[in-house]
């Protein structure tokens, strides 16, 4: 934001808002786009391949889980963003690779 106030020359004692900034630039906020668009590359990876941090995401951990409400799991953002019902689905859909990247293209946000 501070190099789009410079390159507009909006001095910090002009009371413009951010929304205003991004407006005279023509552009919009897009760090949740970013966001889901990475996510959606990393859970790709996650499933091809079978190591520790796979096991992690999938909940596989031993030990007792904490009291009170489970906690929203990052399989479930997943599965709500790709819109399926079952992990094994959204598993069948990362090992088929253009299957996957036209998906993230469409939903996943890119």
């Amino acid at each position: 934001m501070w190099c789009w106030r410079r390159m507009e020359r909006i001095s910090w004692t002009e009371r413009v808002t951010n929304e205003e900034v991004l407006n005279r630039v023509g552009t919009k906020r897009q760090l949740l786009q970013n966001i889901e668009y990475r996510r959606g590359k990393m859970i790709g990876h996650l499933i091809c391949h079978d190591d520790f941090i796979k096991n992690i995401v999938e909940g596989k951990v031993e030990g007792k889980r904490g009291r009170g409400r489970p906690r929203y799991s990052y399989i479930k953002q997943i599965k709500e963003k790709v819109k399926v019902v079952t992990y094994k689905e959204v598993q069948e859909l990362a090992l088929d690779r253009c299957k996957w990247k036209e998906l993230h293209r469409q939903e996943l946000g890119s």
